[in-house]
């Protein structure tokens, strides 16, 4: 469950396996292991990316959205949406701060959002990234990226 639950179509960084391997912590030997097991038990596809042709992104079968759907975390996930607002905010504040430790702790790359990424400039009602110079729109800003750098003196860094 944990290996497919990586795949959660909400967070596109992880439809690569780059992407898998530095969320998880695994060698890229291991993370091409898991993706091929999960193709040959029809709970992932693999397509080439829209974006560039060269690249492969992985998406979830119907099949692996049902096994998604029984996974325990979903608790998780409504209990956060019964919170309310501001408790969801200061959970928004911290959980970047705490992913980053975690990874420090498990000497594996760190991964987070925009606002504390020393990639990301701010514009407007969206933003910048600079490592794949792109303008972000306001939906992406908050989404999990694979090339999160801590900004240099960030507490958590």
């Amino acid at each position: 469950m944990e290996r497919i639950a990586l795949f959660c179509p909400r967070q596109p960084c992880l439809a690569h396996a780059l992407g898998l391997c530095r969320i998880s912590g695994h060698h890229p030997g291991t993370a091409s292991q898991t993706i091929k097991t999960l193709e040959g038990r029809g709970l992932l596809i693999r397509r080439r990316a829209e974006h560039d042709r060269r690249s492969v992104q992985f998406d979830l079968t119907d099949a692996g959205r049902a096994l998604l759907a029984q996974d325990p975390m979903r608790h998780l996930t409504t209990a956060i949406g019964r919170l309310a607002p501001e408790d969801v905010a200061v959970l928004a504040r911290l959980l970047p701060d705490l992913a980053v430790a975690l990874a420090r702790e498990r000497g594996a790359h760190a991964f987070g959002t925009c606002e504390k990424c020393d990639h990301y400039e701010a514009r407007g009602h969206g933003g910048y990234c600079a490592c794949v110079a792109m303008t972000l729109a306001p939906f992406e800003i908050g989404q999990l990226c694979m090339r999160y750098e801590p900004r240099p003196g960030d507490e958590a860094a």
